[in-house]
């Protein structure tokens, strides 16, 4: 398949939308990490305690990424 046509659009639209999407994405993120960590506090398994804290890490740092490609795209179009 080839495209013919690119679609064009103002950047600070596109801007936007990319900001809601990545909201949305950090909205989710947070929503499965807090329920997780709550419940694994609950039990307290000892041997799966690294799997949980290395888990609980890496959601955050997604979250942080994408809010700085957020404010990224923030700045670049708006300021």
């Amino acid at each position: 398949m080839t495209r013919i046509k690119s679609l064009k659009m103002n950047t600070k639209v596109s801007g936007i939308y990319a900001v809601i999407l990545i909201i949305i994405s950090c909205t989710i993120s947070l929503i499965s990490i807090i329920p997780y960590y709550t419940r694994f506090n609950e039990e307290k398994r000892s041997e799966e305690s690294i799997y949980h804290i290395f888990y609980i890490i890496c959601g955050i740092m997604v979250i942080i990424i994408e809010l700085l490609i957020a404010s990224t795209i923030i700045k670049i179009e708006y300021m």
